[in-house]
């Protein structure tokens, strides 16, 4: 009897050992599942992520390609403007040395004559001006559409350069909107309508004081997530929400 029962204590114990495996292996499932969701949520995100900058990219070289057709367009109109310029300004300075001749030398046409001779030059004259006025006008509005066209150009070429070679725009600077301890990254107030960009490297301030640095490990839109560098944060402190963050790059 004794026997038996030390033999039904014995199955009841290895019975209970293999219900807490069975539970501990449960919950490891549980767990592998939920790291492969995740994994996978990653994932679809990274690729949500780089078709997004992809379209961006693809957007900007768009803009760039409308904006040299534009700039040589504007170029061949200053162009036409400048020789209409010119024609006029001839034309007005002709009728003005016209008009002094006849004023100055004598013509051999009777008074009445030269009267209308001078009125017919003095409404030229005047016409000539208006045109040439015109002219001026516009010369400086094409001169002003061609300099803010080449400022666009310019930017729109950086853009697609900064996409191309995945740099964070200069002077990127915004703030740490939250803090995940555990797993040692923050969430940034800026994304890749600000100019981040994925492997920038940051310094995080408080005061205007350094105390610790981050590198972008993904950007969406508006927003993106930083590591903390392992050994950079100053003794005795802990990066906190409203911290700012500037480009290393840019940091005097």
């Amino acid at each position: 009897m004794l026997g038996a029962a030390g033999v039904a204590v014995l199955t009841r114990g290895n019975i209970g050992a293999m219900k807490s495996s069975l539970t501990d292996a449960k919950t490891s499932l549980v767990g592998a599942q939920k790291n492969l969701s995740d994994a996978k949520s990653q994932l679809k995100k990274a690729q949500e992520d780089a078709t997004a900058a992809t379209a961006t990219a693809e957007e900007q070289k768009a803009l760039t390609g409308k904006l040299k057709s534009d700039a040589e367009e504007a170029t061949k109109k200053f162009a036409d403007a400048n020789t209409q310029l010119e024609s006029k300004t001839k034309d007005y300075d002709d009728l003005k040395d016209k008009l002094a001749k006849m004023t100055n030398t004598p013509t051999g046409l009777a008074p009445d004559e030269v009267a209308e001779k001078m009125k017919e030059y003095t409404d030229k004259l005047q016409r000539a001006e208006a045109e040439l006025a015109e002219s001026r006008q516009v010369q400086q509005t094409l001169t002003d559409r061609m300099k803010d066209n080449d400022d666009k150009l310019h930017t729109a070429t950086s853009e697609v350069e900064r996409y191309r070679k995945n740099v964070a725009r200069g002077g990127l600077s915004g703030r740490i909107l939250a803090v995940n301890p555990g797993w040692n990254f923050v969430v940034l107030s800026v994304g890749d309508k600000q100019g981040a960009a994925v492997g920038a490297n940051l310094i995080v301030l408080r005061g205007g004081e350094a105390i610790a640095k981050a590198k972008i490990s993904s950007v969406e839109p508006s927003t993106s997530i930083a590591d903390v560098v392992p050994g950079s944060l100053r003794k005795g402190l802990s990066v906190q929400p409203g911290d700012t963050v500037v480009y290393e790059g840019e940091r005097k």
